[in-house]
């Protein structure tokens, strides 16, 4: 038969066994008396030492306080002595760090056992009032006797409270973690409450067992749905899938179920940067849900959030997107460049019955424009010529667009006409209406802030060039950001972003000035 301790596990925990056989004791030796057991068909008594008339010794009312400070110190004493650790089945684990607590835990009770002795006095030879007993006297001698009576139930809680709370010191299991804290707030309740015929004190423990109990429901709901997540509640294997996680984005992977009960959410991202750790929803589940489900699901979502540079914030939080997304089949790409075009955007991806990235720019919360207070749409998927042109074509979108429209009114000084084209809409791409105008101008510069290879850039250049080639009059020329990673520093950061000079040289440059 195996034992559900070994010898060596027992040896780890010996300090909750003390606490253990402490509280064993003191529920036992109050009860000790001369009580005997007849054996049946006979005359023989055989003592069972339990009942009767107490013994002198075991009825004194001063002895749980005694066991309780014996038993505080000796758990204490082992615990500061101890000098091996290990696990203890499979929910426990005895550490330097745990035993510390103990340590703490032990100390505070053995002060608080002290302390106790003349808090809740115990007298012996008490007697009970006497009819001629003056009404103050007869309530004295029976609070002294009520005192007497409470010593063992006072110890016991208070032991209580020390194995739970050492237990829970070493807990590696969220549940039993739960049953530790249970086990010391349970007496913590009636320690609150002990002296229930004050009102305070009965007042104090009911506010305090509602709190409590609102919290526990709270944390075992928590539990079953940490257990519903990864159907394992230890603490080394909740803390492995949380780093696991970490490359998963909840909210995102909510947000796509969530459309398929009707609803249409908006997610936001503090920064596209973040959004990485949601791109699996994103690509393999907002995107392909239709096709996947031969059209029986929508996916009506909005993924929206800051794109691309936001002045010094380095590497990591300076990237541009745009591309990615638009590579994915499925997705609807957005990008305004002003506070009219966002506001009519954003209200037809939210009523658009895809998915649609809706990014934004940091750097441009603070711009103002006219915005009718009415309601109104702009349709996804249509360009617009921002600034009418004969000379080039510039397209762009996004923020960048600033340094277009910079670039332009330098231009027109000398005499150089550029017609603007602002794409707000990357996917599906409005291609009509860029090859009209390149068929007019018979000249293009793409700007884009996004590193050079493979962007949208590039598919502009390869559908102008495989769709209106004979109409260009000289090579086409797209601006991007340094095909390196941002720098932090704001020399280097204007180095590597796009601004009005360099459109300006590949204006002149496709002029052939």
């Amino acid at each position: 038969m195996n034992l559900p301790l070994s010898t060596t596990e027992a040896e780890l925990i010996i300090p909750e066994l003390i606490m253990l056989a402490g509280l064993i004791a003191i529920i036992l030796i109050p009860n000790f008396g001369d009580a005997s057991f007849r054996i049946p068909l006979s005359r023989m008594k055989v003592p069972i030492l339990i009942g009767g008339n107490r013994f002198k010794l075991t009825s004194n009312p001063k002895l749980p306080n005694r066991v309780s400070l014996i038993i505080f110190s000796a758990a204490f004493f082992f615990a500061l002595m101890q000098t091996t650790y290990g696990k203890v089945g499979d929910t426990l684990e005895v550490t330097p760090f745990s035993r510390l607590f103990t340590l703490i835990f032990t100390a505070a009770l053995i002060l608080a056992t002290i302390a106790t002795t003349h808090r809740i006095p115990a007298r012996a030879n008490l007697k009970a009032p006497k009819e001629s007993d003056s009404e103050n006297v007869a309530t004295k001698k029976i609070n002294a006797l009520i005192d007497n009576r409470r010593q063992v139930d006072f110890h016991i809680i208070l032991i209580m409270v020390g194995l739970g709370m050492s237990l829970m010191s070493m807990a590696t299991h969220l549940f039993m973690l739960f049953v530790c804290i249970e086990l010391a707030s349970l007496s913590s309740y009636i320690l609150v409450a002990f002296h229930k015929e004050s009102k305070i004190g009965g007042e104090a423990g009911m506010k305090y067992f509602i709190v409590g109990s609102v919290a526990s429901a709270i944390g075992i709901y928590g539990m079953s749905m940490l257990y519903l997540w990864n159907g394992d509640l230890s603490l080394d294997a909740l803390a492995s899938a949380w780093v696991e996680s970490e490359t998963v984005d909840p909210i995102a992977g909510i947000a796509v179920g969530s459309t398929m009960t009707g609803n249409r959410p908006i997610v936001e991202f503090m920064t596209f940067n973040f959004a990485l750790v949601g791109i699996d929803q994103i690509i393999n589940n907002a995107a392909k849900i239709r096709q996947m489900s031969g059209g029986q699901f929508k996916c009506p979502i909005v993924f929206r959030g800051p794109t691309a540079s936001a002045g010094q914030l380095a590497a990591t939080h300076s990237q541009a997107f745009e591309s990615w997304y638009a590579n994915t089949p499925g997705l609807k790409v957005i990008v305004p460049s002003n506070p009219y075009d966002a506001k009519g955007l954003l209200k037809a991806a939210i009523r658009d019955d895809d998915p649609v990235i809706f990014m934004e720019s940091e750097q441009m919360y603070g711009d103002k424009g006219e915005v009718p207070e009415g309601e109104y749409t702009i349709p996804i998927g249509v360009a617009e010529v921002k600034r009418e042109g004969t000379d080039v074509t510039i397209v762009s979108f996004g923020k960048i667009i600033k340094e277009a429209y910079a670039a332009a009114d330098v231009l027109a000084k000398e005499g150089i006409s550029c017609e603007i084209i602002d794409l707000r809409t990357v996917r599906p791409m409005d291609k009509e209406a860029i090859l009209k105008s390149v068929k007019k101008t018979n000249r293009l510069v793409v700007l884009e802030e996004a590193w050079p290879f493979g962007n949208v850039s590039t598919e502009i250049t390869y559908i102008v060039q495989s769709e209106a080639f004979d109409y260009l009059d000289a090579p086409i020329i797209k601006i991007n950001t340094a095909d390196t990673p941002a720098p932090y520093s704001p020399v280097l950061l204007a180095e590597w972003l796009p601004n009005s000079e360099d459109v300006i040289k590949a204006v002149k440059k496709v002029l052939y000035k």
